[in-house]
């Protein structure tokens, strides 16, 4: 997959399909509850960190044209270091988080979240 219109054509293919319905029927076990309660965004924050993600911030507030910046907007993109990121071009094989995925569980296939 080269991008999100290859990954959304499989998706639309029968193999696709079939795809999503085995990632579907066969979940890796959660450890987290399925409803958190309401969060403050420090908490939230934190749980994350103790979790093990160890976030690059960076700001691009001077990305933005000087009169939105005068008007008090600013900007920022995390790159969420140390959780597994949703990938784009499957022919590469770098990017893969072993740690988070275990050992072996890379599938062939995009992930069915584009």
């Amino acid at each position: 997959m080269t991008g999100d219109n290859d990954r959304l054509a499989f998706l639309a293919s029968p193999r696709g399909a079939a795809s999503l319905a085995a990632w579907l029927a066969d979940p890796l076990p959660s450890t987290y509850p399925l409803a958190l309660p309401p969060l403050a965004t420090g908490d939230l924050l934190a749980a994350l960190l103790a979790d093990g993600l160890d976030p690059i911030v960076l700001d691009l507030t001077d990305r933005l044209p000087e009169r939105v910046r005068a008007m008090g907007w600013s900007v920022v993109k995390v790159v969420p270091d140390g959780y597994q990121p949703l990938r784009i071009d499957e022919r590469t094989t770098y990017g893969w988080n072993e740690r988070r995925l275990g050992p072996g569980t890379r599938c062939p296939d995009p992930h069915p979240l584009p």
